[in-house]
């Protein structure tokens, strides 16, 4: 009986197929199918029990024809599969055919479509779990995509019973971060990937849990292997950017001194479905109202001297415990985010900076970090760096709350700012400048001005508009007021400036933006005065 005769034979749903099994060729149909597949698509569960006894069955899987190996893995290498099985899958078949195979052997099959009886009974008769299909997802995976945290503990649960630790990857454990309950089920009676424990590390150090972090380095993870510029233990244990960036349970208040420069979660980066039913332009309000309830929930929470002083020594508590297991401050700085060391002095935590550089770690910030840090923090780095105790004045010149942070305002909008006292000896006239920058092009008819913050009905003096410049593959030129952008070419910079007296003390001065867009989305930076 060749495997098209036996297929037709369970497709009927005739009793007798049982009987015929064990004499019948098993293999793969002309359409691309198993004889589980068969049965599975058909509910016939007394030959999906007969397959799960017959180890001969376990490995079979149906494949793709060889020249369409290359072509899949490319399409499926863009995709997010475990987040959109059912719509790669259908796309994938409108592609490359209606019964187009995924390689999956009967165990993943019993998975895929969230059989845990059958899985199970396939375990029970010495299936081994660890295989992956066409997408690259095993077992594990395709519960958690198919059925959800619910399938994948049962799975869990039955692997359990037949002494069998299956592995999950990195992709699991990221999905599970938003159940710490699940999370904590899951990885319990699991192999993990050495993504997945390098994740999980930088979790718990952004959480600050002290237990969760000491198990894991008790189980023999290395720490140092678990440094990665996307995923630093010692950089989450400072800052908890991990619960901030994906708004997981309990980010408020760890990361609330990261967020109070960064911003509300996503501001940094807006992504929008062209498919859905709502409007793209729907879509970008309904952001942008998130965002402005994002940031209200930070600007709402205050953490005293007391809060931050706990936390801090919290922090240090978890960066004692990496370093206790070995982990290497070198390796930790070698490895750092891009912008480490400016992230730490954003947070206004000298204390944390303190017990970092008492701990052996380098804050020295390279060029290009430097280039992003204010005098007054770098005064700041130095003066902690050679023992100081408490932070030093500030020296900037103009010195707005959340320097380099970017905020939505209004295509009209004041904000204030401060001169600070001019230096001993410096002569007029004194020049005031502002450095604004779009990341999406040019904004129309932008002018800006100035006037004294402590006169409300002095009159606004308008900046003068000195340069513009766009940014593109070919680096930076200057533009002017309707050149034809090339693609590509979409963030814009422009230097205002304009004469303006020094007082000996601090003045506050407003600063008004105007332009014909809706709403402007800047990075308002590089507050800077000269003297010359």
């Amino acid at each position: 009986m060749t495997p098209d005769d036996l297929h037709a034979l369970i497709e009927s749903g005739d009793a007798a197929v049982t009987a015929a099994l064990p004499a019948a060729t098993l293999g793969v149909d002309r359409h691309g199918r198993t004889a589980f597949d068969v049965a599975l698509a058909c509910g016939f569960d007394a030959v999906l029990d007969a397959l799960a006894a017959n180890k001969q069955a376990h490995a079979l899987a149906a494949m793709p024809r060889d020249d369409l190996l290359m072509p899949i893995k490319h399409t499926v290498a863009q995709t997010d599969t475990t987040r959109h099985l059912e719509k790669t899958e259908s796309s994938l078949r409108a592609t490359f055919g209606h019964d187009l195979a995924f390689g999956r052997t009967p165990l993943l099959q019993a998975c895929r479509h969230v059989r845990l009886d059958i899985a199970e009974a396939l375990l029970a008769n010495g299936a081994k779990p660890g295989k992956k299909d066409l997408l690259g997802l095993d077992e594990a995976d395709l519960c958690l995509a198919a059925g959800g945290s619910a399938a994948l503990l049962g799975f869990m649960q039955a692997c359990a019973r037949h002494k069998r630790k299956p592995m999950l990857s990195e992709n699991i454990v990221a999905r599970l971060l938003r159940d710490p309950t699940t999370l904590a089920a899951a990885t319990q009676g699991a192999n993990l990937s050495a993504a997945a424990k390098r994740l999980l590390l930088a979790y718990h150090c952004a959480r600050l849990d002290l237990p969760a972090v000491q198990r894991l380095l008790d189980d023999g993870l290395d720490p140092n292997k678990a440094v990665h510029e996307f995923a630093n233990p010692v950089y989450e244990a400072c800052t908890s950017r991990l619960l901030w960036l994906e708004e997981l349970p309990g980010w408020l208040p760890l990361a609330w001194s990261y967020a109070c420069h960064a911003g509300p979660s996503g501001s940094q980066v807006n992504t929008f479905d062209t498919e859905s039913a709502i409007s793209v332009a729907e879509q970008m309000r309904l952001a942008r109202e998130a965002m402005r309830e994002k940031q209200a929930r930070i600007d709402a929470l205050t953490l005293d001297e007391n809060a931050l002083a706990e936390q801090t020594a919290q922090r240090l508590q978890v960066i004692d415990l990496l370093l206790g297991a070995g982990i290497d401050p070198s390796l930790v700085r070698k490895k750092a985010p891009a912008f480490f060391i400016h992230d730490l002095l954003l947070q206004e935590q000298p204390a944390l900076l303190s017990g970092l550089l008492a701990r052996g770690f380098d804050l020295t910030p390279d060029e290009h970090e430097r280039d992003m840090i204010d005098a007054r923090h770098l005064a700041l780095l130095e003066a902690l760096s050679q023992g100081a105790a408490t932070p030093v004045p500030a020296a900037d010149l103009f010195a707005p709350p959340n320097a380099g942070a970017s905020w939505e305002l209004p295509a009209e909008t004041t904000l204030r700012a401060i001169i600070e006292a001019a230096p001993a000896g410096a002569e007029l006239p004194f020049v005031a400048r502002i450095n604004l920058c779009n990341s999406y092009g040019p904004i129309l008819e932008c002018k800006l001005f100035l006037r004294d913050a402590g006169n409300d009905t002095g009159t606004w003096q308008a900046m003068t508009l000195r340069e513009e410049h766009v940014y593109g593959d070919d680096g930076m030129r200057p533009y002017h007021p309707g050149d034809t952008l090339s693609f590509g070419e979409m963030p814009w910079s422009a230097t205002f400036e304009r004469p303006w007296p020094r007082m000996p003390g601090h003045l506050p001065i407003e600063i008004r933006l105007q332009s014909s867009a809706d709403y402007l989305n800047l990075v308002i930076r590089d507050w800077t005065g000269s003297g010359d």
